[in-house]
């Protein structure tokens, strides 16, 4: 029976038979499985992460070391094997990745699991997996969980400007991935918000391209010019309030609450937010 099954996955995943992956995985997700399927999106930077994969059950089983054997590559999920896209070249845990998708295998151990990023993203399980188009292989301690994840679970956490953390979970153990997004990726995009204000007359892309950089405390030289650029083009709220907050970043209390005084009378719909900001920066002076 396993032999039939083999040469059944064979044939499915085999290139030459023309199985598109997606038409794949659509088809099979058409019906109800014993291990759901799930899909987990996130942004870091400007960097897209997706994660497809599928989530077994505990159902009172050991999952260490029994349902999931030491020392053997294991899909990381069930059903087809688990795959993770990044939409730019990142850091894991320090080591370079390129954009891509990859199929994502854990290498379990008693006190460490080995990620593993292949190549080859469209395989059923690990039946085939032979090693030869790693493109990453990453090792992390595990941790014991007090409370028990039934269903197997991939979540990040601990998400900032430009990094974050991938979970994985299930039973008593998890372990987290490190995940660093290239800064280069974040100012290009911000280049290009600027390039689409230039070309098409864009007013509103300067000002988000302001609230960026007053968020995150960067080009904060070229925030003057991309608002007055806003405002010539158009006098908004935005532009006009992002400069009192300009005032702020730069210690300038009285001024920003001048000018968000001045925003207020100029549009009086939004006077409670130029409140709230007026009364934190009083404390200020």
């Amino acid at each position: 029976m396993k032999k039939i099954f083999l040469l059944f996955c064979t044939l499915i995943f085999n290139p030459m038979y023309g199985q598109d992956a997606a038409a794949f995985r659509s088809s099979f997700d058409a019906l109800s499985h014993i291990s759901a399927s799930a899909n987990l999106q996130q942004t870091i930077g400007v960097t897209k992460i997706t994660i497809e994969y599928y989530r077994p059950n505990a159902r009172d089983r050991e999952i260490w070391g029994t349902v999931v054997p030491y020392d053997k590559v294991w899909r990381a999920g069930a059903n087809i094997a688990t795959t993770i896209e990044v939409s730019d070249n990142v850091l894991i845990n320090g080591k370079p990745l390129k954009a891509g998708k990859y199929a994502l295998f854990v290498l379990p151990g008693k006190k460490e699991w080995t990620f593993i990023f292949d190549e080859n993203s469209f395989q059923f399980g690990a039946f085939f997996y032979q090693g030869s188009t790693d493109a990453l292989r990453v090792s992390v301690p595990t941790v014991k969980r007090n409370n028990k994840t039934e269903s197997l679970l991939y979540y990040f956490d601990h998400v900032s400007y430009n990094k974050g953390e991938l979970n994985l979970a299930w039973g008593d153990r998890s372990a987290t991935l490190s995940i660093e997004t290239s800064e280069d990726a974040i100012i290009a995009a911000v280049t290009d918000k600027i390039k689409d204000a230039e070309e098409n007359n864009n007013h509103r892309a300067y000002i988000d391209a302001s609230a960026w950089a007053l968020d995150h405390k960067k080009m904060v030289d070229k925030i003057p010019a991309w608002l007055k650029a806003s405002r010539d083009i158009k006098d908004t709220f935005g532009n006009n309030f992002l400069e009192a907050r300009l005032h702020a970043l730069n210690g300038d209390y009285d001024l920003a609450i001048k000018a968000a005084n001045t925003t207020a009378e100029k549009f009086p719909q939004f006077t409670v937010v130029t409140e709230s900001f007026i009364a934190r920066w009083q404390k200020e002076l």
